[in-house]
């Protein structure tokens, strides 16, 4: 029953955000984010105007979880005035680490997001993938890809 009603409240939020499309906003932001596979997180994030950098703290795939990076955002890419659908785009770099019994886990990743910003409430809609590097040091180095879709308050 939980997850029919989360997956009906995105499914609502990104419905009505296609009315109420707004102009990116500088400055602070804070909020959640649900990560693939298996995770949950609180995300910061400063917008620079060009450029965005970010922190996040969490759990995933029963590691604690501590990320730090920055995104460069593409202008003009993906906006649709007809439809009123603006997404901004960006790609980036990210460096997380991860702290499990025994082990310590890194992995750098380049991600690629989606971004929606709400012009009725200071409310920003993301998704991103990340493919990434991921060590365990001292054990086996691989490679991975984690997504992302989360909500942020804008201060």
């Amino acid at each position: 029953m939980k997850k029919f009603l989360l997956v009906t409240l995105l499914i609502l939020l990104v419905t009505m955000t296609a009315v109420f499309a707004a102009q990116p906003r500088e400055g602070f932001g804070v909020g959640l984010s649900l990560q693939a596979p298996f995770g949950v997180g609180a995300v910061a994030e400063y917008n620079f105007g060009v450029a965005s950098a970010n922190a996040s703290i969490g759990y995933v795939f029963n590691a604690f979880h501590i990320g730090l990076g920055g995104d460069y955002i593409l202008p003009g890419l993906f906006e649709n005035s007809a439809l009123g659908l603006d997404l901004q785009a960006s790609v980036g770099g990210k460096l997380d680490m991860g702290f499990v019994k025994g082990a310590t886990i890194l992995g750098i990743g380049f991600p690629i997001s989606l971004s929606y910003y709400m012009e009725s409430i200071p409310l920003k809609i993301f998704t991103r993938a990340v493919p990434e590097f991921i060590m365990i040091l001292g054990v086996d180095f691989d490679l991975g890809m984690r997504g992302e879709i989360g909500a942020m308050y804008l201060l």
